[in-house]
């Protein structure tokens, strides 16, 4: 069995708070702050020496000055620029880090989660949660921050500056300041449902392009082509709207927030323009206050991204941060085995609530091999599946001593194997697709009686299958699944009608194989016929809502039995 994992020191992190990606990426914020205050400090700056130096220049003061003056005013820019180049590529770097640290802790656990969350969560959804609102969470903070520096610390630093000027104009024109942020934050609400809808689009949308994928060779086959393509079309016009609605409420408002604020342009002339003809100020002066007020004002119409980006963050945070939760996970083998047993006890489960079994007991023991028979929807595949480890369920299942729903997915890793009915095949090699690694697995082909297919295959376990199965016949298909349970010897095996599409003798003799070489292992086989119960030392029989543990022998004493087996002893 594997080792113990090693923990890193930041597995105690909570990735699922957004401060923590603060404390991760500090340098790279502590770097970004300090330049985006210098840059925005200074910037507020420009417009008044600007000012000054046209000043100088109607002044006609001496030239020397002049050039002096407007060499160190080009230092002075320049030396602005140069800390907002670092400001801009400091928040980009936290941006990028912070995308690549909610990924790698949101796929850890997606692929770790409880299997129900696949079954009751859709694969779009699965897919925007993961990739698209990871991103948007980070670029939501990116634009916070980009914010915060160039429009409210920029704007502040502005407001100083018009204040120093003439504070009594300045009181007058912050109240159409103040006007243009408060109608920004009264639209935030309006923002975050027109974003909610349509990310929840989105995800409808990825869900039919994936469907209509999935399933276009059925479509075609069946002549149903053009329904799916009218509900496809549909989903796409439905999402070109909320689009569409989210874009504007986004964009738009942006030039509504500034002309709220530029209204106060008139009072900046009229006061400002008194001042000037009565000789108090010079054109200079003027000028400087004239264009600080515009960039303020634009400034303020900026805010409102910053509500806009908290907005589109909120949203997108909403949806990803469950996966980012942290979860307790067992230590890979630290656990503590009694005894060589399987032991069913009161067992209650179901996919959902509409068929469930109830009160199932039964136990095994390594070497053993369990049947799992019933007639047609009698929950033969629902049994398999509570024994997979994968899913809740109410009463007991122990594995060696360990209860299955107490260490669910970490302990189906290493002790527990199931194939479903339905084989999947992946786009790789034959040795992957049985392994899903690089090892040997001749002794499991053997076992599956699928050695000599493997060798007429010109890369032999090298052979790249497809997720089409085109390369292999349905038997085949079904030999694979059985090498891929058997990799690894787990200690419980389970096989869900896994002779479907195999002759009787191959299925005997490789039912054969693994009872004589997995004898550390405990088997339970979901089958009907007769030739594979009959091998079976111990057999669960399920029907009318009802059950019957039993061997062979003794349930072939029972006509309901009898009746799946052709009504033939």
């Amino acid at each position: 069995m594997a080792g113990i994992l090693m923990k890193s020191k930041n597995d105690n992190l909570r990735y699922d708070r957004v401060r923590t990606y603060f404390k991760l990426n500090k340098k790279s914020f502590i770097l970004a702050s300090i330049t985006g205050v210098i840059y925005n400090s200074l910037m507020a700056l420009v417009p008044i020496v600007q000012g000054k130096l046209i000043d100088a220049f109607n002044a006609q003061d001496d030239v020397k000055y002049i050039i002096k003056f407007a060499l160190t005013f080009l230092t002075f820019v320049i030396f602005i620029q140069v800390n907002r180049y670092f400001k801009r590529y400091y928040v980009r770097d936290f941006s990028n880090k912070m995308v690549l640290q909610m990924r790698r802790v949101s796929f850890k656990n997606l692929i770790t989660d409880d299997i129900s969350t696949f079954i009751t969560e859709s694969k779009g959804d699965i897919m925007n949660k993961n990739l698209s609102d990871i991103k948007d969470s980070a670029e939501g903070v990116r634009k916070i921050l980009t914010e915060v520096y160039d429009s409210i610390i920029l704007m502040l630093g502005y407001l100083i500056s018009l204040m120093i000027m003439d504070w009594e104009t300045t009181l007058v024109i912050t109240i159409f300041l103040v006007l243009s942020m408060v109608f920004a934050n009264l639209m935030k609400k309006i923002i975050y449902k027109s974003t909610s809808e349509y990310k929840k689009t989105f995800s409808k949308s990825k869900d039919v392009t994936l469907n209509s994928l999935e399933h276009e060779l059925y479509y075609r086959g069946f002549g149903v082509c053009h329904k799916y393509d009218a509900i496809y079309q549909n989903t796409q016009n439905e999402l070109e709207k909320k689009s569409i609605k989210s874009m504007v409420f986004k964009g738009s408002l942006e030039p509504t927030y500034q002309a709220i604020a530029l209204i106060g342009l008139f009072f900046v002339i009229y006061f400002c323009g008194i001042k000037v003809t009565s000789g108090t100020w010079l054109v200079g002066t003027f000028s400087a206050y004239l264009s600080t007020y515009v960039l303020v004002a634009n400034k303020a119409s900026k805010v409102g991204k910053v509500f806009n980006a908290a907005t589109n963050f909120k949203v997108s945070w909403k949806r990803c941060s469950p996966y980012l939760e942290r979860k307790e996970m067992a230590r890979h083998g630290d656990y503590k085995l009694k005894g060589n047993r399987l032991v069913v006890s009161n067992l209650t489960f179901g996919y959902d609530k509409s068929f469930m079994l109830h009160n199932i007991s039964f136990d095994a023991k390594c070497g053993e091999a369990i049947g799992i028979c019933g007639m047609i929807h009698s929950g033969k595949s629902t049994l398999g599946g509570a024994l997979s480890g994968l899913y809740d369920y109410e009463g007991s299942i122990k594995l060696l001593g360990l209860e299955l729903k107490e260490n669910k997915n970490s302990l189906i890793d290493h002790y527990i194997s199931y194939a479903p009915a339905e084989v999947e095949i992946f786009n790789d090699t034959i040795k992957y697709n049985i392994a899903f690694e690089n090892k040997d697995v001749e002794h499991e082909l053997k076992m599956a009686d699928l050695y000599d297919d493997v060798k007429e295959f010109p890369l032999k376990e090298n052979e790249v299958l497809s997720n089409l199965a085109e390369n292999l016949s349905g038997g085949q298909k079904k030999r694979l699944q059985i090498a891929r349970c058997l990799y690894g010897s787990p200690k419980l095996i389970v096989l869900d009608d896994p002779f479907n599409a195999i002759d009787i003798k191959m299925s005997v003799d490789i039912l054969n194989n693994i009872q004589n070489n997995y004898q550390e292992s405990i088997l339970v086989i979901i089958n009907n016929q007769k030739e594979i119960l009959s091998q079976m030392d111990k057999i669960i029989f399920l029907f009318n809502d009802s059950y019957i543990v039993g061997t062979y022998d003794e349930l072939l004493q029972n006509e309901d039995f009898l009746s799946i087996l052709g009504g033939k002893r």
